[in-house]
This record gives C-alpha cells, sequence and structure tokens, in this order.
C-alpha cells in the first residue's frame, strides 16, 4: 500500500540537513504537484494508502501526460512529471536505506553517505523529456524550454521506465531496482567501502568451490548442493536471484544427509549459506584476503598495482558488459549467424557457469557443431576486447590517482610506457592469463578465473 501524498511529496539529499542530524535528506511538499494531483485525482487523492492497482492506474494517467508528444499542454506534462518524480524520490531514498541496512553496519557506512549519489532532485524546476534522444529540458516559467545542464537521476528514472516491459512493476518498484544498479553508486561502495550489490544467492550461483581454497569441505560441499538444486532450477530464468524456496532447501538437505553432513533445520542451513555468501563477497573485492596459511609459506613479492584491485573490478565489470553487448549487436547483424543472437547469453552461461565443451553447447543450443559454435562466440576474440577495455579503463584510473604526477607522467614518455606496461602487466597477471587458459580446455572445465566470475556475475543479472 502506497501514501498518495507521496505524489506531492519530495524527498531530496542535503548536505546541511547532515549537520543537523536528520539524515542527509530533507522532504518538503510541493503545492503546485498538490493542487493538480488533488483535482486529476480528487477521490483518490483523499484516500489514506493505495492499492496497487489504484496506484498503476495512477501512473498509467500521469505517464501518458509526461510523455505526451506534439501536444501544447506544456506544463500539465511537467507537472505530472513532477508528481512522478516525487513519488520516484521516495523509492530511491528506500534503496539507499535498505543497503544500508543490508551492508552499512558490517562496511562502514549508512544511508547520508549513499544519498548525496542519487537523491539529488530538489523539485524547484519543472521538467520535461523531449526530443529522439529524449534528453531532459526545463519548462521555463514564461513558457520557454531550455536544456538542463545536470542530469537527474530522477527524470532518467522516468526516461526508462517503460510499462510494457516491466509487466505489473510500478515505477517505485522500477526505481528501487535502477538505483541499487546505479553505476556511480555500485562504483562508490565497491571503491570505498568494499561491498559488492549481489543478492546472496547470486553470489553463491556463481561460486566456484575448486577455486576456494580457504573454504571448508563442509562449505564447500553445501555450495556443490546448492548448485545441484538453485542452479538446476535458475537456468534459462532472468532477473534476481530470490531466496531459495522451503522445497528448495528441503532437497538440499536431503542431498546433505545423502553425503553425511548433517543441518539442524532448513532455518539453519539457510544462515549457513548466507554466511558463505558474505565470505564471498568479501573475496570479490579482496581474493588475497582468504588465502590460508599454507599457500602463504612462500610470499611472492605484490604487484605495484595491487592496491587498484577494487577498481579493477569495476572496470572489469564495464568492459564484460561492453564487449558482450557489443559482440551481442555484431550477431544481430550478422547475415551467416544472427539467428544465434538470441542464444549467444545463454551459450556463455553454459560455457562458464556449467562448465560445458562447445561440443555440449552445440547439442543442448541446437547448432551444427563445434566448428559453428567457435564462430559464432568467438571466446578468445571476446576476452581480447574486454582485455583491451580494462587496459585503456584501469589507465584513465590510475592517471586519476596520480593526479598530482599526472602531466610529468604524461610528457615523459619513458614514464608513461612503463606505467602502461604494468598496466598491461598487472591486467594479465590477474585476469587474462587465466582467462585465456581456461577456454583452451576442452573437457571438464573448471571457468575459476575473475573474468569468469564476473562474467557469471554480468549473466546473472542480464541473461
Amino acid at each position: 500500500m502506497v501514501n498518495p501524498w507521496r505524489y506531492w511529496t519530495l524527498r531530496y539529499a542535503d548536505l546541511t540537513a547532515c549537520a543537523e542530524g536528520t539524515g542527509g535528506y530533507r522532504e518538503r511538499s510541493l503545492s503546485l504537484a498538490q493542487k493538480e494531483f488533488q483535482q486529476w485525482f480528487p477521490t483518490l487523492a483523499r484516500q489514506t494508502t493505495l492499492s496497487a492497482q489504484q496506484e498503476r492506474d495512477i501512473q498509467t494517467v500521469l505517464f501518458s501526460w509526461f510523455r505526451a508528444e506534439g501536444g501544447d499542454n506544456l506544463k500539465r506534462r511537467a507537472i505530472a512529471g513532477l508528481c512522478l518524480r516525487c513519488c520516484v524520490s521516495h523509492a530511491i531514498f528506500r534503496a539507499c536505506h535498505d543497503l544500508a541496512a543490508q551492508f552499512g553496519r558490517k562496511y562502514g557506512f549508512t544511508t547520508r553517505d549513499l544519498l548525496p549519489l542519487v537523491l539529488t532532485d530538489d523539485g524547484n524546476n519543472l521538467m520535461l523529456v523531449k526530443g529522439e534522444r529524449a534528453t531532459q529540458a526545463i519548462l521555463r516559467r514564461d513558457g520557454t524550454v531550455a536544456a538542463n545542464p545536470y542530469q537527474f537521476f530522477s527524470v532518467e528514472i522516468l526516461r526508462k521506465f517503460d510499462p510494457a516491459r516491466v509487466e505489473k512493476k510500478t515505477v517505485s518498484d522500477w526505481a528501487y531496482l535502477l538505483t541499487r544498479q546505479h553505476p556511480e553508486l555500485r562504483r562508490v561502495l565497491a571503491v570505498e567501502y568494499g561491498v559488492i550489490i549481489a543478492t546472496p544467492w547470486a553470489l553463491l550461483n556463481q561460486a566456484s568451490t575448486t577455486k576456494l581454497h580457504c573454504l571448508s569441505d563442509r562449505d564447500r560441499v553445501l555450495i556443490k548442493v546448492f548448485h545441484a538444486v538453485y542452479r538446476r532450477d535458475r537456468r534459462g530464468k532472468r532477473g534476481k536471484c530470490p531466496d531459495p524456496s522451503s522445497q528448495q532447501l528441503a532437497e538440499m538437505a536431503a542431498l546433505l544427509r545423502e553425503r553425511q553432513v548433517v543441518v539442524e533445520s532448513l532455518g539453519k542451513l539457510l544462515e549457513e549459506l548466507k554466511k558463505i555468501a558474505d565470505f564471498l563477497r568479501d573475496e570479490r573485492v579482496n581474493p588475497k584476503r582468504g588465502q590460508s596459511e599454507e599457500n602463504n609459506d612462500s610470499p611472492t613479492e605484490p604487484h605495484p598495482l595491487e592496491f587498484l584491485h577494487p577498481q579493477l573490478v569495476e572496470v572489469l565489470d564495464t568492459a564484460i558488459a561492453q564487449a558482450v553487448f557489443q559482440r551481442l549487436d555484431k550477431l544481430k547483424r550478422s547475415r551467416r549467424y544472427a539467428e544465434f543472437a538470441s542464444r549467444f547469453l545463454e551459450g556463455l552461461r553454459l560455457i562458464y557457469e556449467e562448465g560445458k565443451s562447445q561440443s555440449d553447447v552445440a547439442n543442448l543450443l541446437g547448432m551444427s557443431n563445434q566448428s559453428q559454435v567457435s564462430r559464432v562466440f568467438k571466446l578468445s576474440e571476446l576476452i581480447g576486447l574486454v582485455r583491451h577495455r580494462v587496459k585503456d579503463g584501469l589507465f584513465k584510473v590510475i592517471l586519476k590517482h596520480f593526479e598530482r604526477e599526472r602531466d610529468r607522467i604524461c610528457a615523459d614518455s619513458q614514464a608513461f610506457n612503463n606505467l602502461l606496461q604494468q598496466v598491461e602487466e598487472f591486467v594479465d597477471e590477474t585476469v587474462f592469463q587465466d582467462a585465456v587458459r581456461e577456454i583452451k580446455v576442452g573437457k571438464s572445465r573448471n571457468m575459476n578465473s575473475l573474468f569468469a566470475r564476473e562474467l557469471c556475475h554480468f549473466l546473472e543479472e542480464y541473461a
């Protein structure tokens, strides 16, 4: 249930509110939005709460006005958008609050640390989305329209919301999802606080027991059983990994008993799985943290760029997404292989999550033979494309990190080339040597490289 006043009450980040101890945000009632909303929906505006269907009905009307093209009533369009921006602001706040509740205590951040990254719309201007590129624009008091120099995240949410593609979801649901996926928010969480946003079940679903030597034998068995049930049931599904059902947990418990592993109850099993996921979350940001003592008997000299590992993960995630979508777009435009574009992400999942050989993939996806799989997926080419993007992206990060010496490094060709070589060595040693090595294995593959883990994380979100 939603309160109708959320359509005229706006929340926005305010640094002075932090100093006053009010949680880093302010809430204001917008009289213009309230007046129009009450005229447009007189009965619903007087209700204490709205049902899910009533909320969808309201949003259908507001979006039809906000997105109307060619109409003369620009002010009605902008005020409809203002009501939606108010609604969205509460969802953005809730997403930040939930992230802080989920991770903040352990990783050292609060809701007010996140709000300035996403809750930036103060509602002072009436906004429109106009043109083929749907750019943000300000509606001035004299009725003229001007480009908005700052792109509000709230308006971007409205621009991207498509009820036809997110069936049964409200714009609040959409805003909550996009906030948790906000690139800068995720970057700050990863780089400054060392937290990766993913459900415990996504992390466990992507886990590889053969790579995590510091896990106990019991934990490895738990992950294998989790894979046997949960990964099987996730095959072909998209979106967020939900909590395991009671039936799934019961099946896992039965498989554990067959392996002489005792669990006190399904609740205790759920707790154990969450603890393993917490470790995996830390390990994705700092893989060196969990090495066992026996693996440290012969310590090696750390690479001089090792301190940039969290940034590397962020750059790698971006590069993987860009490279995969680039390859997918190329397939769609290919005369010879366009028919396989719809099976591309599923094929990557079979290879990287399930360790299938190219022959297996050919059989499962209805392709003619292993050679055709090789020509369609071109794994070496994909890895090379990602490597090029990671090398360039991380080099920019490093130049920013050494900002005081940036001009000297760029002016000194020897220093520039040395730094570039260090970057290449670092990304190859950390990511791409293992990535290339594992795709050369024919059968019984263990796709355990950092590249494979991050690709699986991408596939979990988009496949």
